[in-house]
Parts: structure tokens; C-alpha cells; sequence
């Protein structure tokens, strides 16, 4: 049971072996430093690396990862042929070609699908797919493609992966534990899914194509409030999650998001998660099932888990809720790791969906979480620049016990090479006895296992669910604080409640007594008045002492405060802020209502159109509430009018 990884560091690249004994025992060796190295990536199947060296950005070197020796070197061209597209092993070049822009949803521009059977490009109005063949021919051209699919207004696109002709047994018997339905017949071709936002109050679409040797449209779907789209495919194709997300909302600064389910083999699709239910977290398929897992809602976050091979209208059961917002399944599909981690604490829950229980439960805040290709432990790592300082790999064991910890100066990234078939299969079965040997907890039954963190150094939130700040309050002594006041203002008189006497006002300062004095001298009235206006100040405040002690004795005897001159503008003030208040909710509850009118006269409604359209009579209902209230406080203020 061993892994390899990358590290990434600031001085370049450092290969870990991870290997775990049957003991439990975790031992990490590094075997390899390669000094100024930028950026690395694993291929797909484990047997390629590429990197990219700090000297020279315009190169990339791929070797074997095996032995390290590196195969070829590809170097970059400059503009107008910026993007060239070359075949791995035989350092082939496919074509060369123009790329003029690189948006987040635009890359990468050249696409496959999962068994490289058909690539697909996105240009104007339309979305070309060329085939395998084409592309090993020597006379292929970018301009002819095999199929073209008109999307007009299209945004991004998403080809499927497809399933694999043959498998191991292991992983069989895994997609035979789906539901009864994993092992159905693969479908013909592999799909290709395309988004187009909505457009001058078009909705947003969705549009799925089977690629074959013709392509025909299988499932569409439309969308409202949906200005961007992701799209995460079963590991088969035949259905995918699509996550669409909008800026302009009232519920949160940053956006709203919804989630649905759609089927490539037949007309079904439907929403799991409205706008009004909260944000859409994470959501991640099972890696060789049709389950999956969504984490949804302000925090703390639920987690659901579905079964896809059916109709998903409701989750085969529920996680709970907690601080946490990532899911990461694990390699094997056994385990779904459900962790919070970059701004949350770090909690991490172990589950076994299959079992509904939990194997094991830690704290480590980190920036990232990922399993080991093994599947037999997962790390989390604190990484630069998100932190400066404390970057380093922690080890865990399934049940949450830190194995191991190594520290790093700067730390970038972290990455498990992926596993062959023959080593996958291996591994597969060594986790089996593994999760044979361990206990499973019932739901927050689970103890939290030793080496875990439970002082977070990073973030907003504690251990306990509560935010840091929430803590420090609660230990003060006092009142709680109220709002926000500036510094000018922290130090001005309270607000007294109506009816109250005044306090004595603070008699005039020692500059202000100069001034007068040197007023009164030029006057001619010499130091005489200056005396008589000071003794006129002592009568004063005398007389504003007995009349605060006679108020503070009525007080003690249960009289009702006599109300003054001064506390009647107070009192006005409050009344009129609270008529202005109640003004601007009847000015809210009036433009919702004359936006239902204005759908109740359309057909195509949506969900969330027929609720609003729903609301009509409660809303009139508040209305009339507020509008006696405001009608009332008039009263009040203006009693002569009523005359």
C-alpha cells in the first residue's frame, strides 16, 4: 500500500514515496529533488509527467515516470501560432494553431472525451468534433471537422467521459454493488454537453449530444437565473450534474446557484437544489458508481447522497449537517471524505456511504485536502500563498490518527501520481482488508481521533462549529455590544426615553472663561462683571442640581416623571421614524405585487415564477397590516386634524 507524490516547493520539485506497513505504520521517503522546476502534472494513467522548468517558460519536458529520463522537449511559439497540440508519447505534432483569448471557461480549448475517441472545439455559433482517425491522419486540417453542431450563443461545452471496454474484476464487482443498475449496457458513443447563458430574457440552455457518426440532440434542458454553468458527468456519461450559478441576487453578495440532475439516455431531468435553499458548495460523483454527493446551504452545510441509476428526486440518506463544504470521494468509491478546510476550521469526517457510519473523525486546518491513490490514508496541507508560514504534508489513516507530518520552508501543491489498472486492482483489495480491520460509528458518535488540531491557527471558525470572534464575546463581562457608533459619537450624552429630565449641563471651560474675561476688559467692565457672570454660572448649576435631585427622589418614590419641553421634539422624532419605516416596506410590498401582475398574465412560468405568483394574497394581507399601522401613528402625531 504505497503512493507516490509531488511536492512543489520554491526550490522545485521533490518526489515522496508514502508507503503504509500492515501495522498501521507510515513511512515517507523522498527519492528524487529536481531543482527549478515551476509547474508539474501527471498523465491521466500515471505513466507520463510533464514540467515546465523556471529557466526556460517556453518549454515543457515530458518524462517517463518510472525512470525519470526525459522522452521529449516541446517548445513554445509565439503568436500568431500560439497553441500546438502534440501527441504525448510520440512527440508528434497533431496541428498549430491561433488562440487569441483564454477565458476560465474557454480553457482548455481542445477537448476530449474520456476515452479520447472524439475531440471537441468551440467556435462562433457551433461546436466542432473530430474523430480519433482524423486526427492520426496526415492530411488533418482544423477546418475540417467530422461533425459540426450548431449552438448559436453557445458559452462552454463539456464532452463526457466514456466507459471502458474492459475492467478488472475488482472493479466489477464495485459497479455491480450500484443499485442493480451499474452493469447495464454501455450506451452507444459518448456524449457532449453545451451551455448557452440566457440572453435579453431568453432563458439559459442545455443541450446534449450523442457523438457518433452523426450528432443527435438526446436531453435540453432551460434555465433560468443562470449565467454561467458547470457540468460534472458520471463516470460513464449517462447522467450529469449541471450547477448553474447568477450574480444578480438578493440573498447573498454572491450570487445565487442551483443544482440539477439530467439523464443522457432518456427525457429526465430534475432540480436538486433551489436558489432559496442557499449556495451549492460542492457536488462530486462516485468515481466507478452512479452515487453521488452534494453539500448545499449557508453554513454549517448539508450533505446528501443520491443514487443516480434511478429518478434522484430524493437522497438515499443524509450526512448531517456541520462546518464542512468539501467532498472528495475516494478512489475506490468506498469512502467520501467530508472535510472544511481554507476559511473553516478543518474538521474531517471519514464516512462509509454503503454503511451510513463514520470511520473516523479529525481536526487539521489546512488549504487542501486529497486522498492517496492507494486509498488507504489522505493528507491535507497548508500552502503558499495562501499561508507563508507552517506549510506543511500532514498524514492520516482512515480513522483520523495523524501518521505523519513533514515541513516544508514554501510549499505550492501537492500531487498523488494516479494508478495503472494492474496497481489499481491491488490496491483496491488492499483496502478492502483494511476497512475489515476497522470500526464503524454511528452518526456523531464518533470519537475524535488522536493528532487532531483542535486550536485552529487559521480562519474564522473554531472546532465547535462557532466563529472565533462569537467565543471572545461570550467571555466578556457586560452587555453585549450594540451597534456600531463612530469615535465622535461614543463619548455624546445617551438618548433619554420620553419624559426623562435632562442632565445638568457642563459649565463653560476655562478658554471660553478667558475669552469672556478678556471681552468684558475691553468693554470697560473690568474684573467686577466677570465675577458677577461667574457667580450667575454657580446659581445656575445650583439650581440644576436641586431640580435633578428632586426628579431622582420622585423617582425612588414611584412618580411618574414630569415630561419637559425638550422630550416632546424626541418623542416626534421616534414616531417619525418609525411612519418612514413602515413607508418603505409599503413601497416594497406594492412593487412585488406589481410584479405578479405582471406574470400572472404569462404561460411560461417557472418554479420559483409560480411561488411569487403564489404569495399574492399574503403579501396584500401584510399590506393592510402596515397601511392601518402608518394610518394609526398619524393619528397620534396630528389628533387636532381629526377635528
Amino acid at each position: 500500500m504505497q503512493s507516490e507524490l509531488i511536492a512543489l516547493t520554491r526550490d522545485g520539485l521533490e518526489l515522496y514515496n508514502a508507503s503504509l506497513d500492515n501495522t498501521g505504520a507510515l513511512t515517507v521517503d523522498k527519492i528524487k529533488t529536481i531543482e527549478g522546476v515551476e509547474s508539474a502534472e501527471w498523465s491521466p494513467q500515471g505513466d507520463l509527467v510533464a514540467l515546465l522548468r523556471s529557466s526556460s517558460r517556453q518549454k515543457v519536458d515530458v518524462l517517463d515516470a518510472d525512470t525519470w529520463e526525459v522522452l521529449h522537449s516541446f517548445e513554445g511559439h509565439r503568436c500568431p501560432e500560439n497553441l500546438r497540440l502534440v501527441e504525448a508519447r510520440s512527440a508528434r505534432e497533431v496541428l498549430r494553431m491561433p488562440q487569441r483569448s483564454v477565458g476560465e471557461l474557454s480553457w482548455p480549448p481542445l477537448r476530449w472525451t474520456g476515452g479520447e475517441s472524439f475531440m471537441c472545439r468551440m467556435v462562433k455559433d457551433s461546436v466542432h468534433v473530430f474523430t480519433r482517425e482524423s486526427l492520426d491522419s496526415p492530411n488533418f486540417s482544423i477546418n475540417h471537422p467530422a461533425l459540426r453542431i450548431p449552438a448559436a450563443g453557445a458559452s462552454a461545452f463539456f464532452p463526457s467521459p466514456e466507459r471502458p471496454n474492459t475492467t478488472s474484476c475488482t472493479a466489477e464487482k464495485e459497479r455491480g454493488k450500484d443499485g442493480g443498475n451499474s452493469t447495464q449496457a454501455s450506451p452507444q458513443g459518448p456524449y457532449c454537453a453545451i451551455f448557452s447563458k440566457e440572453v435579453k430574457g431568453a432563458p439559459a440552455s442545455l443541450e446534449i449530444y450523442a457523438l457518433g457518426a452523426e450528432a443527435s440532440c438526446v436531453a435540453k434542458k432551460s434555465f433560468y437565473q443562470a449565467q454561467e454553468a458547470e457540468c460534472h458527468w458520471a463516470y460513464d456519461g449517462r447522467a450529469v450534474l449541471v450547477k448553474t450559478h447568477t450574480d444578480a441576487s438578493d440573498l447573498t453578495y454572491y450570487g445565487s446557484s442551483a443544482l440539477y440532475f439530467l439523464k443522457s439516455q432518456g427525457p429526465y431531468d430534475t432540480r436538486l437544489v433551489a436558489p432559496e435553499e442557499g449556495p451549492v458548495h460542492a457536488s462530486i460523483w462516485s468515481p466507478s458508481t452512479l452515487e453521488f454527493a452534494v453539500c448545499y446551504g449557508k453554513v454549517p452545510a448539508t450533505v446528501a447522497v443520491y443514487d443516480g441509476s434511478g429518478k434522484a428526486t430524493s437522497p438515499k440518506f443524509r450526512l448531517g449537517e456541520g462546518m464542512r463544504t468539501s467532498l472528495q470521494f475516494c478512489p475506490f468509491s468506498k469512502l467520501l471524505l467530508w472535510g472544511g478546510f481554507g476559511n473553516l476550521a478543518g474538521e474531517v469526517e471519514v464516512w462509509a456511504p454503503r454503511k451510513k457510519g463514520i470511520l473516523g473523525k479529525t481536526v487539521s486546518p489546512s488549504a487542501v485536502c486529497e486522498w492517496a491513490s492507494c486509498g488507504c490514508f489522505f493528507v491535507t496541507a497548508n500552502i503558499s500563498p495562501r499561508l507563508r508560514v507552517d506549510n506543511r504534508i500532514c498524514f492520516f489513516s482512515l480513522s483520523g490518527a495523524l501518521l505523519k507530518r513533514v515541513e516544508f520552508p514554501c510549499l505550492y501543491s501537492v500531487q498523488f501520481r494516479p494508478l495503472h489498472a494492474p496497481a489499481a486492482a491491488a490496491a483496491a483489495e488492499a483496502q478492502k482488508n483494511l476497512l475489515e480491520s476497522l470500526k464503524i460509528y454511528e452518526p456523531n458518535k464518533a470519537p475524535l481521533a488522536p493528532g487532531a488540531e483542535c486550536a485552529p491557527k487559521i480562519g474564522n471558525f473554531s472546532s465547535t462549529g462557532r466563529s472565533l470572534s462569537s467565543l471572545t464575546q461570550s467571555k466578556q463581562a457586560g452587555a453585549p455590544p450594540g451597534a456600531y457608533k463612530p469615535p465622535m459619537a461614543r463619548t455624546a450624552c445617551p438618548r433619554l426615553p420620553p419624559g426623562a429630565a435632562e442632565p445638568p449641563a457642563a459649565g463653560p471651560s476655562k478658554s471660553s472663561k478667558k475669552r469672556q474675561n478678556r471681552k468684558n476688559k475691553q468693554a470697560g467692565q473690568g474684573d467686577g462683571q466677570a465675577d458677577a457672570e461667574q457667580g450667575t454660572h454657580a446659581e445656575q448649576k445650583t439650581a440644576k442640581d436641586q431640580a435633578q435631585t428632586a426628579t431622582q427622589n420622585d423617582q425612588q418614590e414611584g412618580k411618574p416623571p414630569v415630561a419637559t419641553a425638550s422630550s416632546e421634539p424626541k418623542e416626534n422624532e421616534a414616531k417619525d421614524s418609525i411612519a418612514e419605516e413602515l413607508r418603505k416596506s409599503i413601497r416594497a410590498i406594492k412593487k412585488k405585487l406589481t410584479e405578479i401582475e405582471r406574470l400572472k398574465g404569462r404561460n411560461d412560468l417557472n418554479d420559483m415564477q409560480k411561488v411569487k405568483v403564489g404569495s399574492e394574497e399574503s403579501l396584500r394581507t401584510e399590506l393592510s397590516k402596515l397601511e392601518t399601522q402608518l394610518k394609526s401613528l398619524k393619528d397620534e402625531q396630528h389628533p387636532d386634524s381629526l377635528t
